[in-house]
């Protein structure tokens, strides 16, 4: 039988769960992570009549792509999000949020969406960067093995499925002790030469300050050599999906397309030239990235939520928009119930504990604009 922990494993897998944005709330929001997965429901939001379908349905677990509790909440009382706080938590419900760690794998909202005008295109527009530390520590001989596995003890020294990766260069180091010393080699007033290796290894995901309290805490000498070196590094996801089209097409006729892929009775146009050829698609409100666009040689933009200013400025710098609407994320429904039960049945090849699992898209429609 897979738990709640298990699926949020495999969630992470497909998105990690600390690629999303600082100010996001992904992850198990409402629930038990020891629970049994009764049942998966896909959503892109969560609402009263959402949660109804899933009772219906019999499922116990709701994936949405936009998450609730944004804020820090004082209380629940009987505002709507409380309400769905208490229906969930009255069901026994476990609500798991996938939202801008979505938008940033390479295979998530954006390509799913570019999928429905059958592009099949991972290239990312705007890949992000991390930022980590390269930590090179001098240690005598005698002294490398511990000082090695303490590092690893702290997380130092892992790169993906490997911990351990450090480098090591022989050297010889000196030092005269003054009065005031107390050495851990060597003695005050005299010059000693010490055989020493340079450790050398890449540091994530921990403060500056904190791998400095960790060197001066395993480090055999009084006063410790090291360097720490801050570099950044491109990662293989991001925002946004973009393709080429080898001919490219007149805008009126690649309107027409995509109000047909997406059901759109219209789409509010920002229409600088006449011509389409290098599109780039960004689920939700993509308005930051019109420059990244134009950077990139993408003319057309594809996303959502365009306010009249920001249609000026694409105007001004040559950018075609397709305003299709925050809501037309809701296609990513479909191909992540398809994707979800690739990866649960290729799971279920290994662990014979398992069991099927449904999994449904929710046929609600969420969407709070209607055309009149």
């Amino acid at each position: 039988m897979m738990k709640i922990n298990k699926l949020l494993t495999v969630l992470n897998d497909i998105a990690p769960f600390e690629t999303a944005e600082s100010w996001d709330n992904v992850g198990l929001i409402v629930g038990d992570s020891n629970e049994e997965v009764k049942g998966i429901t896909v959503t892109l939001d969560v609402t009263l009549e959402v949660i109804d379908e899933v009772v219906e349905q019999g499922h116990n677990t709701i994936i949405a792509h936009h998450p609730i509790l944004f804020s820090k909440r004082q209380n629940i009382t009987n505002d709507y999000e409380s309400q769905i706080i208490k229906k969930l938590i009255k069901h026994d419900i476990q609500l798991i949020a996938l939202h801008t760690n979505l938008d940033k794998f390479n295979q998530g909202v954006s390509h799913m969406m570019m999928k429905q005008l059958n592009i099949d295109s991972t290239e990312v527009l705007s890949k992000e960067t991390k930022d980590y530390y390269k930590l090179r520590i001098f240690v005598p001989n005698e002294s490398v093995r511990d000082v090695e596995s303490k590092l690893s003890s702290y997380g130092i020294g892992s790169q993906g499925n490997y911990d351990e990766c450090f480098y090591k260069l022989q050297g010889e180091g000196q030092f005269r002790p003054t009065a005031e010393a107390n050495p851990h080699i060597g003695k005050a007033g005299e010059l000693t030469t010490v055989n020493e290796v340079v450790i050398e290894t890449m540091v994530n995901d921990i403060p500056k300050e904190k791998i400095e309290a960790i060197v001066h805490e395993i480090h055999p000498y009084e006063e410790p050599v090291f360097d720490l070196y801050r570099l950044n590094k491109q990662e293989d996801y991001g925002i946004g999906i973009i393709h080429e089209f080898e001919n490219g097409k007149g805008i009126e006729e690649f309107v027409q397309d995509v109000k047909i892929a997406f059901n759109l009775p219209f789409i509010d146009v920002v229409a600088s030239s006449n011509s389409v050829k290098k599109i780039a698609l960004i689920g939700g409100s993509g308005s930051p990235y019109f420059d990244v666009c134009r950077q990139n040689g993408v003319d057309t933009l594809l996303t959502g939520d365009i306010k009249y200013h920001e249609a000026q400025y694409a105007e001004q710098i040559g950018l075609n928009v397709l305003d299709i609407k925050h809501y037309s994320e809701s296609f990513f429904k479909g191909y992540f119930k398809t994707y979800l039960e690739e990866q649960l049945t290729r799971l279920d090849k290994y662990d014979q504990s398992n069991h099927f699992i449904e999994i449904k898209e929710s046929l609600i429609n969420t969407n709070p604009f209607k055309v009149l």
